[in-house]
């Protein structure tokens, strides 16, 4: 039994059916003891105020006894005092009517009897006295009264004020207000009640009022002990957790013997299970009955026999999958399959039908003689249409496959070809050939092992391939196909060793489409996208066999050439370099547009100029933006002077990155005045950089690097948020308020939407918007984008005025002028230089003016220092000028107390 205790179930078994037990017994021995205990209490309570009425009601009759008695005296006489005795009176004597009250009065006037209570008196009985204006009062003996057959053992006698009459030895009544709270309005009742340490029952019983006596009544209160009251308790409290502890005894004796039943065949089959679990696959058990553990049992000797036929082919599969896993390429996987598989599958030969193209499929065979482990077969066209798809396998005749296949697949001719079609998708591919040179008389342990391995072959050839694919998008790019900065590195890289054992050079050639931005923003990057593609193609077909074609990124391709003879690199490379201007110079056929795609390119020679693929594309990146700096479309050699301006424009972007940071950019303004009174009516905002290094740095140095950093809008919403918070402190101070102009980049058009910006700005300043004026640029304002020209016009609709900045030196078409929504033209400062001494140029600034204003634009004159300029331009009609004649920007403290007071 100890055996069958020590498991975990057995306990566990043991323990339900003892609490199965112990619960409800106990819940029935509480009830039982709740309600018995209850009945005890009530029957107690019941008795008690039986009882109490009952003396209650002695106590009354001898009141009465006695009432008549003293009827019988007073009429007697009372000087018999022997009679008196015998009465039951202690004495008697004669009153007064007076002292008694009306009531008394009138109850003795009928001939009645007054009973008086009082605590701590004698009881008395008045009766009307044969003598007149007296009335006999007999004292009543108190032993006769109060005791009696019917007084209990404990009891009080109470007034109708529950002050004490008479109480037993040793008792004292409870408080007056419990014993109000039990009595209320009532006769009567029970309450419970702790007295001197003892719990006791108490049973309250009075006559609200004596009539025959004149009297209020009396109180009889009768007590019990409770635990008298429960004393037949007692045998059940003995007796009960006698049976109990017999009724737990007999539950646990079954349920032992319940569970050594039942644990037996449990304790076998885990005994058994776990010599299954440890290798024992011939492990077995014997069960005499018919009950579901036998039929458990012979369940577990069928699963131990099944796992034991099929552990050895399972054992051979899973050398098969690690061969399986381990393959790196198809044949090698083909190798390690047809290596394995005639040690899990019975079959005198095997075969992998490799589908190539549209050419049929050849036959890869294990060779282990042969290097690669595997010989192939020149590919032929077979009939695969008899394979069915719902089939684990399919029978061929052996004149379905070539006689070389026969060859292959088994040294004597096959009587019977098992064929496992591996499908990928909805297509056929490999096929699983096994060749029986007998055909073997049970095929199903075949076709489940050769459909197994089948499967097997698929998952490999599905992640083979995946991993190919995953391989070709991690080194190439995926709009071009061409090699990416990873596969260009690599390439780069083999390039330069080679270099270095045959004493040649590599040349990286940085090619920078140069309008592909402005294609992208007008026709939309779909054409973008078409535009690269067609530029890929154009740039591949340039290509010999050892150069590769790479894209970076963007508009920007990388080229790399190995191979070059030293001393001649600049001469093949100048022929290739005119060769691809002229390729990329010929205009692209993008969503019926005609775009030309010259480009800048930059080049860089290892060993020439760097030995390392990242020195290579940094060198010739900074001689491609030396191109595009001098002549776009054209091609630059690196230098060392390159080398130098790329280093200073590389520490200036780090500072500018930390000017950014450390909020080292201000605002200046400068000042707009009416060309003729020179009274103050507007300012310029522009940005000034104070560098703790380089000092006061104008914008020309630093806010293209910004666009090129991609912080050109935030530059912009920066100025205009920073003007608006500087209007607003003029405004606070009580100075003069001026309207502030802000340029605004073409990327703000394309990338924000500015009106909402403007929007906010001057609500969170709570700024009129005819204290805002933007500027733009001639091009940005004639652009065709629709979004750019709504702008404008949802801006003027605000009440914010438009600036064209710079006019004359973009498209300089006055026609333009008509389409533009705008309020102000302003003069670039290259038609004011040489005013006054130039008559074609006053002709063109004249025109320029009166057409503006027939359009009714405000014109302003910029870049205006000397008097001479002012004068030509005032007798012209323009209307305000601004230049360093007027005023140089400067610091917001600074205007506001030169031109603000």
């Amino acid at each position: 039994m100890r055996t069958y205790l020590r498991g975990k179930v057995s306990r566990r078994l043991i323990l339900q059916f003892v609490l199965a037990a112990l619960i409800p017994m106990s819940g029935v021995a509480w009830y039982a003891y709740h309600q018995v205990s209850t009945l005890l209490l009530n029957s107690a309570y019941e008795h008690l105020r039986a009882d109490s009425k009952s003396f209650g009601m002695a106590v009354i009759e001898s009141l009465n006894t006695h009432a008549s008695a003293l009827k019988q005296l007073a009429q007697a006489g009372v000087g018999n005092a022997q009679a008196v005795t015998r009465s039951g009176f202690t004495g008697t004597s004669l009153q007064p009517l007076a002292a008694l009250t009306v009531e008394q009065r009138t109850r003795l006037g009928h001939g009645g009897v007054v009973l008086r209570l009082a605590s701590g008196s004698p009881v008395e009985l008045v009766a009307p006295s044969a003598s007149p204006g007296t009335a006999l009062v007999g004292e009543i003996e108190t032993a006769s009264l109060w005791t009696n057959d019917f007084s209990p053992e404990r009891y009080c006698v109470l007034d109708a004020d529950l002050a004490v009459l008479f109480c037993t030895p040793g008792l004292v009544p409870p408080d007056r207000q419990m014993l109000y709270s039990v009595l209320g309005t009532g006769t009567g009742g029970t309450v419970r009640w702790s007295h001197a340490g003892e719990d006791l029952l108490v049973g309250l019983w009075r006559p609200k009022f004596l009539p025959a006596f004149e009297s209020p009544g009396f109180v009889i209160m009768q007590v019990a002990s409770r635990a008298d009251a429960l004393r037949t308790l007692n045998n059940f409290r003995h007796f009960f957790p006698i049976t109990f502890l017999l009724a737990l005894i007999l539950a646990a004796a079954l349920a032992i013997r319940q569970v050594q039943r039942q644990m037996k065949p449990l304790n076998l089959l885990t005994d058994a299970s776990q010599r299954l679990a440890a290798g024992d696959l011939g492990a077995r058990i014997e069960l005499a009955g018919n009950d579901e553990f036998t039929e458990l049992g012979e369940t577990f000797n069928d699963m131990a026999g099944n796992l034991e036929y099929r552990f050895h082919m399972l054992a051979m599969l899973s050398e098969l999958d690690r061969a399986i896993i381990s393959a790196s390429g198809m044949e090698q996987l083909a190798s390690e399959v047809l290596r394995h598989v005639r040690k899990a599958i019975p079959c005198d030969g095997a075969g992998l039908l490799v589908p190539s193209g549209e050419q049929g499929h050849y036959l890869l065979t294990c060779d282990p003689g042969h290097a690669a482990g595997c010989v192939r077969t020149s590919t032929r066209k077979i009939d695969l249409t008899r394979l069915s798809p719902t089939q684990p396998a399919t029978i061929l005749p052996p004149d379905s496959l070539p006689h070389e296949f026969l060859d292959r697949l088994c040294p004597a001719p096959p009587a019977q070809l098992m064929a496992f079609p591996i499908r990928h998708g909805d297509r056929l591919g490999h096929v699983l050939l096994l060749a029986h040179a007998k055909r073997p008389a049970p095929t199903d342990d075949i076709v489940q092992g050769g459909r197994a391995l089948a499967d097997r072959l698929g998952i490999a050839l599905s992640s083979l391939a995946q991993e190919e694919k995953l391989h070709h998008q991690a080194h190439h790019d995926s709009l071009t196909d061409l090699p990416n900065r990873v596969l260009l590195r690599q390439r780069c890289e083999q390039a330069i060793d080679r270099a270095q054992r045959e004493q040649t050079s590599v040349a990286l050639i940085l090619i920078d489409l140069d309008n592909f931005k402005q294609v992208n923003d007008t026709l939309g990057h779909a054409a973008g996208d078409e535009l690269l593609l067609q530029c890929a193609t154009n740039l591949r077909k340039r290509l010999h066999q050892d150069d590769t074609l790479a894209r970076l990124g963007g508009d920007e391709f990388v080229l790399l050439l190995q191979g070059l003879a030293n001393g001649e690199e600049r001469t093949v490379l100048d022929e290739r370099l005119r060769a691809l201007m002229s390729d990329l110079s010929v205009p692209i056929t993008v969503h019926e547009y005609r775009i030309n795609t010259p480009a800048s390119m930059g080049v860089a020679l290892y060993p020439a100029h760097a030995g390392h693929f990242n020195e290579l594309l940094q060198m010739a990146d900074a001689a491609m933006y030396k191109a595009k700096r001098e002549q776009r479309g054209g091609f630059q050699f690196y230098s060392n002077e390159l080398n130098t301006q790329s280093k200073a424009r590389f520490d200036l972007t780090q500072e500018l990155r930390r000017a950014v940071q450390n909020d080292e950019l201000v605002l200046h303004f400068q000042p707009k005045v009416d060309a003729r009174t020179r009274e103050i009516v507007g300012a310029e905002a522009l940005v000034r950089w104070l560098s703790p290094t380089r000092g006061l740095v104008s914008p020309g140095v630093f806010v293209h690097l910004l666009d090129e950093m991609g912080l050109g809008v935030w530059l912009g919403e920066w100025v205009l948020d920073r003007a608006c918070a500087q209007m607003r402190e003029w405004q606070d101070s009580g100075q003069v308020s001026i309207s502030v102009s802000v340029n605004m980049s073409p990327a703000q058009f394309e990338r924000t939407s500015i009106l909402e910006v403007v929007r906010a700005s001057l609500e969170r300043y709570q700024l009129d918007a005819s204290c805002l004026e933007i500027e733009i640029l001639e091009a940005t304002a004639v652009n065709d984008s629709d979004k750019a020209r709504q702008t404008l016009v949802a801006l003027r609709a605000e009440g914010i005025r438009v600036a064209l900045d710079d006019f004359g030196t973009g498209y300089s078409s006055l026609v333009y002028l008509t389409r533009i929504p705008a309020d102000v033209l302003k003069l670039d400062q290259a038609f004011i230089r040489s005013l006054p001494d130039d008559p074609r140029q006053q002709e063109i600034v004249r025109h320029i003016i009166a057409l503006a204003k027939t359009l009714s634009y405000t014109v302003v004159g910029e870049g205006v220092e000397d008097e001479a300029q002012l004068s030509v331009l005032v007798a012209m009609g323009c209307d305000l000028v601004q230049g360093y004649l007027i005023g140089r920007p400067v610091p917001a403290d600074e205007f506001a107390g030169r031109w603000l007071r």
